[in-house]
């Protein structure tokens, strides 16, 4: 067996231990999560998880968001053309997961899940580094193209006018309710 057999068989035994999670919790935050549980309790009375379970519930929008973008990352995996888009994305989702299982408290065996995943997600990522690298490249080989004949100042000035017309109208919107929502 060669070396790219053995990195072959690695990376694909984690993409589909990765894929089945993202699947498995992606598709059950439809369901997991209900509000109604705890209706009647004040937040008080509450456990972290529960104060963390009862807000998903509530805000089912933001349960199934999640849920949408494990199961995309997921099933990007399953492709080498979008494997380390996939995986950068997992990555962000899979913190985001362990942030929340660590400041509610949730059960150790689903936060150790979710550390186990993301540890996965990386080692995809290692294995695909030369693409990791490439992508890093671009985006600052880029930037570094991109110098602009404009004055840096004058620049720095027409952004900060810009930046204030803006959060001016962000504060008439807020504010103000000029919108009428």
């Amino acid at each position: 067996m060669s070396k790219r057999d053995l990195k072959d068989i690695l990376e694909w035994a984690c993409v589909l231990v990765v894929f089945t999670a993202m699947m498995a919790y992606g598709l059950g935050k439809i369901v997991q999560f209900n509000y109604e549980m705890y209706a009647d309790k004040t937040l008080r009375e509450l456990t972290p998880m529960q104060l963390m379970w009862a807000f998903y519930g509530y805000s089912l929008t933001h349960a199934i968001l999640l849920g949408i973008v494990e199961v995309l990352g997921g099933l990007m995996l399953l492709f080498r053309q979008s494997r380390v888009f996939g995986a950068m994305i997992l990555s962000g989702v899979l913190s985001y997961v362990i942030f929340q299982d660590i400041v509610y408290e949730v059960l150790r065996g689903a936060l150790f899940a979710a550390i186990i995943y993301l540890l996965l997600v990386q080692i995809i990522l290692y294995l695909n580094r030369e693409k990791v690298i490439e992508i890093v490249k671009s985006l600052l080989d880029k930037r570094i193209q991109e110098k602009s004949s404009m004055n840096i100042f004058l620049k720095i000035f027409m952004i900060i006018i810009l930046a204030g017309i803006i959060k001016f109208l962000e504060i008439q919107i807020t504010h103000k309710n000029i919108l009428n929502f």
